[in-house]
């Protein structure tokens, strides 16, 4: 697998121009999903700082909290902060302007001061000092200033001479509402406050704060922010059943829980609410919009591998006939992606944010007046991760298409069709076989080199497609010289194929092999014209005996005389079903495109008959000089003289591949008779007519 990667890297670098067209593709691509991301993350951090100026920061609010209950909100280890108020007494409002009817004097914590804006001034920090509302000035001819004194007639709020205590609004419709004075006090002015997000906007009254202690007895308003923004309502609920808060349910079945209220625009936004979620939402827009981009995406950076498959065609065709799998290739083309991951997304996301940065710039620029808060760059994970996850896809997508429609498509083989492993010395045996028995090295020492394979115990270095999941390889040591250099200076046994495309007929010429392979292979070696003309002989010792699994130069003949004994597979002329041993002992094999029959007779005249019983219009027929003026064909092409059978086996393939494109409407094969050198001619000739035979 480093292989492939250093020539996908190399191929990269060779292919410059390429190689940056397509990383900007990703760059861009990416700095505009990142882009949608940012711009998502920056307007949703604006609403919900939005929300929290005009609604506050916390989550819920207890009522009517005891001031014993206090420490089981305080020590709760889910909440953060406690903020808390308590109604003090009710005065009324000392001006004709009567905008609301009372003044609700409240005491509250520190905490609660804090997320107050302050006018001017401070907050009270004992029971003698106020905080008024700012706008209540706007009221009175005369306005209070700080270190004034004001002087308040405190009371009760009552209705059919009941005390409301708490901050509900005036209703009438409950009763006649009547106020009776109860004390009086005075207190100096320290602050003004300008706004506070917690008052209740059906309040009957104008909040004024002082300090105070609270007792057990007192009730308080907490309002709760957690530590967390998950699952804030069962938090709540549970705090509620440890203060033993009433419960009552909706029409819809839902408990609810007295004295419990959400802030239930921010949980909205914090996606935490019961019946909206802003959260949720943006995230199913944001998906839909990046899906969209996304499909424009692939159609750029598709078109980029598409290409980068394409010329890198060449080298899967090579690969595959070598043993490479689909998963290999498809596997380069995939590290070809991470490659340009790895340089453009970082970029990309960097480039997105500087767009994006720029972008709020503007628009704060531009339309900042008009917006209660400006907008700012915020990262937020979710919204930034959901475009790093979409633009990994898009890269992945836009090289898986091309690499599966294009990949492997140079051989065409299939993969439980084993290959043959070619060495270059006995020695190369050590690394890839089990030891040879003493048979089997008296073959090969008698036929080796030459066209003779020996199929022999694999090691685990020979990868299963090879052997196409077989514990045993073919070896095969090449005669040819150039075949012979090339294996030593590969410095490693090859596997490869026969030089043509699965199932066509074997080349012999190196033009045969160019027309066919043009394109699809990175390079066509020309070792000359073949000597013999077909494959070589497969033979694997089964319980001893050696047995021809496919016939070639070397014969049976050949072989008994080596070993003493000699078989041959009963698959020889007939198609072997499941995994086999040997190549070209499954497939529709050497066969050219055209309608092809085989016709033998030990009768010499009975074949002639044959051959003429079968013509039809535009046949071609293939076989004896001798026999070209006695058959009534199309046209007839001779592959050599009776009895020559070395001659017959030089020519059958390049005559096959040569009359096939003429495109005939049959071609008619004459056979030879199926000893020696002949068996293997019609071992090849009944695979090439796809076991179309006549013999009589």
């Amino acid at each position: 697998m480093n292989i492939l990667n250093r020539l996908t890297v190399k191929h990269l670098k060779m292919n410059k121009r390429r190689t940056i067209v397509t990383i900007i593709g990703v760059i861009l691509s990416c700095a505009l999903m990142m882009g949608v991301g940012l711009l998502f993350s920056s307007v949703y951090d604006n609403i919900l700082h939005s929300t929290m100026k005009y609604n506050g920061s916390h989550h819920a609010i207890i009522r009517n909290v005891k001031g014993d209950q206090y420490h089981l909100l305080d020590q709760n280890v889910n909440v953060k902060q406690v903020l808390y108020e308590q109604i003090l007494s009710y005065a009324s409002v000392e001006t004709d302007v009567e905008v609301l009817p009372y003044v609700i004097l409240k005491n509250a914590n520190d905490a609660y001061y804090k997320q107050m804006t302050l006018e001017r001034g401070r907050y009270p920090v004992t029971d003698t000092e106020i905080l008024l509302p700012s706008y209540y000035n706007y009221l009175l001819d005369t306005p209070y200033r700080l270190n004034d004194t004001i002087t308040i007639q405190l009371g009760e709020r009552r209705i059919d001479n009941q005390v409301i205590m708490d901050e509900q609004p005036v209703d009438n419709e409950k009763g006649t509402e009547s106020f009776r004075k109860t004390e009086t006090k005075t207190y100096q002015v320290v602050g003004f406050y300008e706004n506070n997000n917690l008052l209740k906007y059906d309040s009957p009254g104008y909040s004024f704060y002082t300090k105070t202690g609270v007792t057990k007895q007192d009730h308080i308003s907490a309002y709760l922010t957690f530590h967390s923004n998950q699952k804030i309502i069962s938090k709540t609920e549970k705090i509620a059943r440890e203060l033993k808060k009433e419960t009552f349910r909706d029409d819809d079945g839902s408990t609810y829980y007295a004295d419990l209220e959400y802030n239930t625009s921010l949980l909205n936004v914090l996606g935490q609410g019961r019946h909206g979620n802003y959260n949720s939402m943006m995230v199913q827009v944001i998906v839909i919009m990046l899906t969209l981009v996304s499909i424009a995406c692939i159609i750029v950076i598709y078109n980029s591998f598409n290409i980068s498959v394409m010329e890198r065609k060449k080298q899967f065709g090579l690969f595959s006939s070598i043993g490479a799998t689909a998963k290999q290739l498809r596997y380069t083309v995939f590290y070809e992606a991470l490659l340009i991951s790895v340089i453009a997304i970082p970029i990309g996301i960097l480039s997105g944010y500087i767009g994006i940065d720029i972008v709020i710039r503007i628009i704060n620029h531009l339309a900042g007046n008009m917006m209660d808060l400006q907008l700012r760059l915020v990262v937020i994970p979710i919204f930034v991760l959901i475009p790093i996850i979409f633009m990994v896809i898009v890269i992945f997508v836009s090289a898986y298409l091309p690499a599966v429609e294009q990949i492997f498509t140079a051989k065409g083989r299939a993969n439980d069709n084993p290959l043959i492993v070619h060495i270059a010395d006995f020695s190369d045996l050590e690394a890839i076989t089990e030891p040879a028995t003493a048979m089997e090295q008296a073959l090969m020492d008698a036929f080796m080199p030459g066209p003779f394979t020996l199929i022999l115990k694999k090691k685990a270095m020979i990868p299963d497609n090879v052997s196409a999941g077989l514990d045993t390889i073919g070896v095969r040591m090449p005669a040819n010289p150039i075949a012979h250099a090339l294996i030593q200076a590969a410095k490693i046994p090859i596997a490869a194929p026969s030089a043509n495309l699965s199932g066509r007929p074997s080349g012999t010429r190196v033009a045969d092999i160019y027309d066919e392979f043009d394109g699809n292979v990175a390079a066509i070696i020309d070792g000359g014209d073949t000597e013999i003309g077909i494959e070589s002989t497969v033979v694997k010792v089964i319980d001893g005996i050696p047995t021809i699994l496919r016939p070639g130069k070397v014969t049976p003949m050949d072989i008994k005389e080596v070993v003493g004994v000699v078989k041959i597979d009963e698959h020889i002329f007939k198609k072997a079903e499941g995994i086999v041993a040997s190549p070209g002992m499954k497939y529709k094999h050497y066969a050219p495109q055209s309608n092809c029959l085989l016709v033998y007779s030990d009768d010499e005249e009975m074949q002639i008959a044959l051959v003429n019983e079968h013509l039809v219009p535009n046949t071609i027929v293939i076989g004896f000089e001798e026999h070209r003026n006695r058959i009534r064909c199309h046209q007839f092409y001779a592959y050599g003289h009776k009895g020559h059978e070395e001659e017959i086996s030089h020519s059958i393939f390049q005559l096959l591949r040569q009359v096939d494109q003429q495109h005939p409407a049959k071609i008619i094969i004459e056979g030879v008779k199926k000893e020696g050198l002949g068996l293997a001619i019609m071992n090849r000739l009944i695979r090439a007519a796809s076991y179309q035979y006549i013999e009589k």
